[in-house]
């Protein structure tokens, strides 16, 4: 399950998506832009943020706890609803 939410990041749309990955056993999260003139895009990724190329991530925690993810989009000033992170966990548990 996943869950995406269209917000801005630097007064440009972006999406944030959140979800499960049950091959991994842990949570993942992504902001992408949307369009193709998003100035703070990876340009090796394409995206803005992903878990993936986050160095801060705890790589020996088997299940990341969503509460990393949600106070990294925070320190980003990017807006999800008080309850998206809460959704993503209880549609996977």
């Amino acid at each position: 399950m996943q869950l995406k939410h269209t917000t801005t990041y630097n007064d440009h749309p972006v999406v944030v998506t959140a979800g499960w990955d049950p091959m991994l056993n842990r949570f993942w999260t992504i902001v992408e832009p949307v369009g193709d003139d998003h100035p703070d895009v990876d340009e090796e990724s394409g995206m803005i943020y992903s878990n993936l190329d986050d160095r801060e991530v705890p790589e020996n925690r088997v299940k990341v706890d969503l509460e990393y993810f949600r106070n990294k989009i925070r320190s980003m000033n990017i807006k999800v609803p008080s309850d998206f992170f809460d959704k993503v966990y209880t549609g996977n548990s």
